[in-house]
C-alpha cells in the first residue's frame, strides 16, 4: 500500500499502523479526532525524491485541517518526517529510525505546537524546528 487517504472521516480514538513498507502519503488527520498515531516499520521502499517527498513517512500540512493528537508514536523507518503547521501532539516519539542523508524531521509553522518531543536510537541527516513550539525534547 502506497498511500492511505481517509480525511473527513469521522475517524476516532488509535490508528496503527505497521509493516507498511511502501507506504509514502498517509492523509487520516485531517478532518478526523484521532487521538493517537503509531506508525511501525513503514515508508522504506523508496528513494528521497526532493520534489515530490515519496520517502516522506508521515506528512501534516497547514492546508489540513487542525490535528490534536494526545501521541504520535513513529518507529523503525527510514523516510521523513514533515508537519507544516495546523498540528498539536502531546508527546511525538521518534525511535529507532535511519533518517541520514537526506532524510530529516522538519516541525515548521507557528501553528505546529509539540508538548514533549523524544527521539532514541536515530542517526539523522538533519532536524528542523522552525518557528515552532517545543515544550521539552527528550
Amino acid at each position: 500500500m502506497q498511500s492511505i487517504t481517509l480525511p473527513g472521516n469521522n475517524l476516532t480514538g488509535s490508528a496503527n499502523l505497521t509493516d507498511l513498507k511502501s507506504l509514502y502519503y498517509l492523509n487520516i488527520l485531517n478532518g478526523n479526532k484521532v487521538e493517537a498515531l503509531t506508525i511501525n516499520n513503514c515508508g522504506n521502499e523508496f528513494p528521497y525524491d526532493y520534489f515530490y517527498y515519496t520517502n516522506t513517512v508521515f506528512w501534516h500540512s497547514y492546508s489540513y485541517s487542525q490535528c490534536n493528537l494526545k501521541a504520535l508514536n513513529i518507529s523503525n523507518t527510514n523516510a521523513s518526517i514533515y508537519v507544516n503547521g495546523n498540528f498539536s501532539a502531546e508527546t511525538v516519539t521518534v525511535s529507532n529510525c535511519n533518517l541520514s542523508g537526506q532524510q530529516a524531521m522538519h516541525f515548521i509553522s507557528p501553528s505546529t505546537k509539540i508538548g514533549t518531543l523524544a527521539v532514541s536510537n536515530c542517526t539523522m541527516g538533519y532536524f528542523e524546528a522552525f518557528n515552532s513550539i517545543i515544550g521539552n525534547i527528550a
